[in-house]
């Protein structure tokens, strides 16, 4: 939404939608969806936030999602809380504008296409690791992957479904270097108690072995370019520490576990979709007050 534009100013929606009035800033191309053209257009840049008072400073913040209109709303919604700058619709473009504008604060979904949410997080920390996330996340990715977020590193969860204030909460409390994890979190765990088994007892190269066991030695060896034999004594020690038998019951604790995915039944996808829409309809109705009632 942002690519074409240059990143040294402030082009979040609310700039988009009505430009700033007086003096100090500096001259921006035309606002998205203003219908100007381009010559009066008075944007802030980012540096004029750096001496705000910290009880009150905004973290510099991305939304990555893959819903335009979330992405967009979330940007009007979190404006008492959150300096959102820019977006990103999958795991990749995430990464570029990491790269580009260094966000404190990433607000993201946990079912991106291209690198998810987890693969995301992994990668971003590894270059920046002052970097904080909030996963924000339909029911079903939030407790496939909520393991994945916390051994990451990730702190802050709230599902799609909950109302608009859950997640800001989220983001006062990330910004006070605080762990929050939505009440609602908290219930759909505990309706499996196997995904609050948490795998801590596993290396990650163990873990990369369990979820490959449906392949041959020769072919998990390739793909993790480590031996053959390293392959069956890992997996050996997988099963020991699991007090498992056979590579069958051991694929079946990792999908347990959420850690080897299989894709969403047919009532899951339906829940998937209504908890989006859910989002996207407070998403929807925060543009539309920004509408009625824009704010200087």
């Amino acid at each position: 939404m942002y690519d074409n534009v240059p990143m040294t100013e402030d082009f979040s929606p609310k700039k988009q939608l009505e430009p700033q009035k007086g003096g100090g800033g500096r001259k921006g191309k035309t606002a998205i969806g203003s219908g100007d053209d381009g010559d009066s257009g008075d944007f802030q840049t980012w540096s004029a936030r750096e001496g705000e008072p910290g009880a009150l400073r905004r973290p510099l913040t991305a939304i990555c999602d893959e819903s335009l209109l979330l992405r967009f709303g979330l940007a009007l919604m979190l404006d008492p809380v959150a300096d959102v700058c820019a977006d990103a619709s999958c795991g990749r473009s995430a990464i570029e504008l990491v790269n580009r504008i260094h966000p404190e604060l990433l607000i993201i979904d946990a079912n991106l296409p291209l690198l998810n949410g987890v693969q995301l997080c992994n990668r971003i920390l590894q270059d920046a690791p002052d970097t904080r996330f909030v996963v924000f996340a339909d029911s079903f990715h939030m407790a496939r992957y909520h393991q994945q977020f916390v051994r990451a590193g990730v702190s802050a969860f709230c599902l799609k479904s909950s109302e608009p204030q859950v997640l800001l909460s989220a983001i006062e409390h990330v910004n006070l270097n605080q762990a929050f994890c939505d009440p609602r979190i908290a219930q759909l765990l505990c309706q499996d108690p196997t995904i609050l088994v948490l795998d801590d007892e596993l290396t990650e190269r163990e873990i990369d072995v369990l979820v490959r066991l449906d392949l041959d030695d020769v072919d998990i060896a390739a793909e993790l370019e480590i031996s053959q034999e390293a392959v069956k004594g890992i997996a050996q020690g997988v099963l020991k520490k699991l007090n498992l038998n056979t590579r069958e019951e051991a694929l079946h604790k990792a999908e347990q576990l959420c850690l080897r995915n299989s894709p969403p039944g047919k009532e899951q996808r339906l829940a998937i979709a209504e908890e989006q829409a859910t989002a996207e309809r407070h998403a929807r109705q925060a543009i539309e007050r920004w509408i009625k009632h824009p704010r200087g």
